[in-house]
């Protein structure tokens, strides 16, 4: 089905009151580039739009997501590692919010879902005028301003890596954990050393904080980025003032500040 065929126009109840384009705005039409190429027009004539986006550390934050919530199930870690009980925890806080980031930035989740997150749409909306405006401003000629914005997506080598790290810490665990049941019930022990606690403390912490710094540093860059836009359109709108609008600005609603700028 063609574009136009979509629209189930009714030709039999309104074609009287369709008339064609003048010559003029047909040849306007014709010297506009074309809002779709050939295969967007053909994937909107085959109503086959999506699926072009994936999120590239998908799958392996839930790897780790599955090895943080095998360790947090084992019987009497609460009780008897509570300090790897709380780490591990924490990390499970990390790959959900993780997961949503990059399903955000990676353009898979709606921008709908949380308008106030960077997106990919609007990241990449943002990061062309700031690209634009450092290459004028301070020479800056690589895809930084916008790269800046995506970083957690780079990250997939790095988060496998420590995943498989630490996946022996659930059978390190589940093995160290005596029970020890009375007529009071059942408490709960561990026989791992201080060294060996702190190394799978450490293990679970490194990789929540590099789940935690490349999202939080995506959305620190994203917000800066869109202060520096903000700012451009507050400077845009005295560039190249005409003279009524200088005339405006000089003697009614210019601050000395603005006039000191527009008139040097």
């Amino acid at each position: 089905m063609s574009i136009f065929g979509k629209l189930s126009f009714d030709s039999a109840n309104t074609e009287s009151v369709v008339s064609p384009l003048s010559n003029n705005v047909i040849s306007t039409m014709n010297q506009m580039p074309p809002l779709l190429n050939d295969w967007q027009q053909a994937d909107s004539n085959n109503s086959v739009v999506g699926g072009y986006l994936v999120n590239p550390v998908a799958n392996v934050t839930q790897g780790v997501w599955n090895t943080a919530n095998t360790i947090i199930t084992i019987p009497g870690l609460q009780e008897a590692l509570p300090d790897i009980y709380l780490t591990v925890n924490n990390l499970r806080s990390s790959c959900n919010n993780f997961i949503r980031h990059t399903n955000r930035i990676s353009g898979v989740s709606s921008m709908s879902d949380e308008p106030l997150e960077p997106h990919y749409s609007t990241a990449i909306g943002i990061s062309k005028i700031v690209m634009y405006i450092v290459f004028r401003s301070d020479g800056i000629q690589n895809n930084a301003p916008l790269m800046g914005n995506f970083t957690s997506l780079t990250v997939n080598d790095t988060l496998s890596t420590m995943n498989t790290s630490i996946s022996s810490y659930s059978s390190t665990m589940t093995h160290s954990i005596l029970a020890t049941s009375d007529e009071f019930g059942t408490t709960y022990s561990s026989n791992l050393t201080p060294t060996q606690i702190t190394t799978i403390t450490s293990g679970l912490n490194s990789i929540k904080n590099v789940m935690d710094t490349r999202r939080t540093n995506d959305v620190n860059f994203y917000n800066n980025s869109r202060a520096i836009v903000n700012e451009y359109n507050i400077l845009k709108q005295f560039s190249n003032p005409g003279q009524s609008e200088i005339y405006l600005l000089n003697n009614y609603i210019g601050t000395e500040k603005l006039k000191s700028r527009i008139n040097s």
